[in-house]
């Protein structure tokens, strides 16, 4: 979630994206969220991808 740019020295720094990192940090919370959530509470979906 971060992107290679040239500085001003001509030299390669990665510069995280704001968004990116953001849709991170908010998969994580709901993660941790979902492992206190009760068993019979939860709900499961199934993706399944029709992608070559």
């Amino acid at each position: 979630f971060s992107f290679k740019e040239i500085d001003e020295d001509g030299l390669p720094r990665y510069v995280a994206d704001a968004e990116r990192c953001a849709r991170v940090a908010r998969i994580a919370v709901n993660h941790a969220r979902l492992r206190h959530t009760p068993a019979p509470e939860r709900r499961v979906a199934l993706v399944l991808s029709a992608y070559p």
